[in-house]
């Protein structure tokens, strides 16, 4: 049984001569409201459903299973655009319903009967006149369905007193749909698709600090590093990001070849492609208080990524450019050979295709990719309308090393690394650094795509991003300068909680206070008072016991929000992470400048303390000080997410809920309240 992502899939499979002769199937596909069931019995008879033809609009309910055959167990057939194989006879590239008419083709073909087995992404678009255009708002048919499954070589028996049915077959496909944390019930254009699991998990991921690095013959395009501000690269589109860094132009129509970032062969010039076998885990440093975790070698059912050499990757410790360390999930100082090193910029490029094996990469064919950090802060707020959201609390109650002090970069394999070369610290949230800063190199990715949008092309430029975020900022004007309204627009279900006009006491970053309000929020004047002041208002919290209990005193009872509560819009308080960083981006909260150290209070603590196994007491202890807040780089003036300890928090910006009368209200409508 093969359990498959939403994403394109390349596996194979062994099928004799008699096997493909007398081919049986069984297949069951959703869209929208309806469900497709296909099948051809032993006898060679369809059952259920009539099965489309090519030319049929209803082909793509079922056209997404594919054989070809190919040379053995580890060696994957390219997916051939063209209609001419290596030996210049016809490629047999079939359907399941052309396997029994051209068995001998393809066993002839094929070596031992290994056949390459391609499932196509879990969507239903039109590929055949207008490949990559999605604008149609189709995508709500088929996101968040249930999986779809193919089972190949069906034998079925009936009981003798005819009330059951039996079936077996040799191999089973099932394939979950793409997960969404936008509200996919209703109208909207655009959206964000997320895969569910991270296939690259077990490969060392690096980040050459040099522009080139030698790959196969080729070279990666010099990519500049990104801050936001003067690097190429965006925080927003990690398309672009990938879309450049594998070679294209803004705008662009090509980028490079795939076999520079994929190992999936190539249609056109007769190469074959490799599976993507993952060694063993040998770190069990930071696996060994996961639940359930298996660091036995896997493989994974799509192409393999091209392995750099580790010998590219000693010295610069701070500049991801990493040498081999004791942190990463494949650890062999002898035998260097051993290990699978990948660019961490092209972590999600196996989840594609050469859709028209020409051997490069299209924009349309450039579907799935690693988001940038401001993208993977979208999907965190979304994370529990996820089917499988990143990072599992649950699954790991305990950390080897401690999550605050010594100790806190070392838990890498629950990080993210994105495409504009930054680190996603799950552990405390939504915290950011540079690839590798003050931590080891992540383990972690997650794959997202694009929803309802024209994939045919690239943007021009790195801030343009043709997704709508799934929540929407209005900053007032004038003297409303630095306070807005926040709605939560295409956030839904799970990730939202109830209203509230308390304050949100003291919590951590997986809790239901760490989410955002049903009807979004209020963003205070600078100084949190009831007119704009020059400057952000000032906390101080001592560094001792009383300190803590001060601090938490002050979240619980909303203390630095209490002018704002006296007027007629009640529930003012301290933000939670989730909405500090909202602000943060939208430039609620402005630059500090240069030079000054701010850290702005929130009600929010890391997923661990200092203990290990982690304390489930959700407190801020003297041994618990740590806290969810923003910063600014000062090397780069940009602001990034952290955790601080409760000492060190020196600026406060209030929140409140909107209403539900509130929630349809301009900004201006909603001051005049006051």
């Amino acid at each position: 049984m093969f359990d498959l992502d939403s994403h394109y899939n390349a596996f194979n499979i062994q099928l004799t001569e008699t096997e493909l002769q007398n081919f049986s199937f069984s297949m069951r596909s959703y869209y929208g409201e309806n469900t497709y069931n296909y099948s051809i019995d032993k006898d060679g008879n369809p059952t259920g459903d009539a099965i489309p033809d090519r030319n049929d609009n209803n082909y793509r309910y079922f056209s997404w299973v594919e054989i070809v055959p190919t040379k053995g167990e580890d060696v994957l057939a390219p997916y051939p655009g063209v209609t001419v194989g290596p030996d210049g006879t016809p490629f047999m590239k079939c359907n399941l319903n052309e396997i029994r008419a051209n068995a001998q083709n393809l066993y002839d073909q094929s070596t031992d009967g290994w056949f390459t087995v391609f499932v196509n992404e879990y969507t239903y678009e039109d590929e055949t006149t207008t490949p990559g255009v999605e604008t149609g708002r189709n995508w709500r048919n088929y996101v968040m369905k249930p999986n779809r499954v193919a089972y190949l070589n069906v034998a079925q028996s009936v009981s003798t007193d005819k009330e059951s049915s039996y079936y077996q077959s040799k191999y089973g496909i099932s394939q979950k749909s793409i997960q969404t944390y936008y509200d996919y019930t209703e109208n909207i254009q655009t959206a964000i698709g997320v895969e569910y699991d991270n296939e690259t998990f077990g490969m060392n991921l690096r980040w050459p600090s040099g522009t080139v690095n030698t790959v196969a013959g080729d070279t990666y395009p010099a990519v500049t590093t990104s801050n936001g501000v003067n690097g190429t690269l965006s925080v927003n589109n990690g398309r672009y990001n990938v879309w450049i860094g594998s070679g294209g132009s803004g705008g662009g129509d090509q980028a490079g070849n795939w076999n520079t970032y994929v190992n999936s062969g190539n249609a056109n010039n007769g190469t074959y492609g490799k599976v993507n076998y993952v060694n063993r885990i040998t770190n069990t440093n930071q696996t060994q208080y996961v639940k359930n975790f298996s660091a036995a070698p896997k493989t994974w059912p799509v192409p393999q990524p091209v392995l750099l050499s580790p010998n590219g990757f000693s010295g610069d410790d701070n500049g991801g450019n990493k040498g081999m360390s004791e942190y990463d999930p494949q650890y062999n100082i002898n035998d260097i050979n051993d290990i699978q090193v990948i660019h961490a910029m092209h972590a999600c490029m196996n989840r594609n295709r050469d859709n028209n094996g020409d051997g490069v990469i299209d924009a349309d064919e450039l579907r799935w990719y690693l988001p940038a950090s401001g993208k993977y802060m979208r999907v965190i707020m979304g994370r529990n309308s996820l089917r499988e959201p990143i990072l599992n609390y649950d699954n790991n109650p305990q950390l080897p090393f401690p999550a605050s002090g010594n100790g806190d970069g070392n838990n890498s394999r629950l990080f993210l690394a994105s495409s504009d070369y930054r680190t996603i610290w799950t552990t405390q949230g939504m915290s950011i650094s540079n690839f590798s800063t003050y931590c080891q190199s992540p383990w972690a990715v997650r794959c997202i795509r694009n929803l309802g949008v024209d994939l045919s092309t690239v943007t021009a430029t790195a801030e343009d991003d043709p997704v709508d975020p799934a929540y929407e900022v209005e900053l007032g004007k004038g003297d409303y300068s630095t306070g807005g309204v926040v709605r939560v627009k295409h956030y839904y279900g799970s990730s939202l909680r109830n209203y509230t006009v308390n304050p949100i006491a003291i919590h951590k970053v997986n809790s239901e206070g760490n989410m955002l309000g049903q009807y979004g929020f209020e963003i205070a004047f600078r100084g949190n008072q009831a007119t704009p002041q020059s400057a952000e208002a000032d906390v101080n919290f001592t560094n001792n016991a009383q300190g803590a209990i001060d601090y938490q005193d002050d979240v619980n009872d909303a203390t630095p929000c209490e002018e704002l509560n006296k007027l007629n819009r009640k529930g003012w308080r301290v933000p939670n992470q989730k909405e500090l960083i909202i602000m943060m981006r939208s430039g609620a909260i402005p630059d500090f400048g240069s030079g000054n150290y701010w850290y702005f209070m929130s009600s929010t603590i890391p997923a661990w303390n200092k203990s290990t196994p982690a304390n489930t007491n959700s407190e801020l202890t003297h041994e618990s000080s740590t806290i969810c807040s923003i910063t600014q780089n000062l090397s780069t003036l940009n602001f990034e997410a952290t955790a601080k300890s409760y000492n060190e928090i020196n600026k406060v910006r209030c929140v409140r809920d909107l209403t539900p009368e509130e929630e349809g209200m301009s900004y201006d409508q909603i001051r005049a309240q006051q």
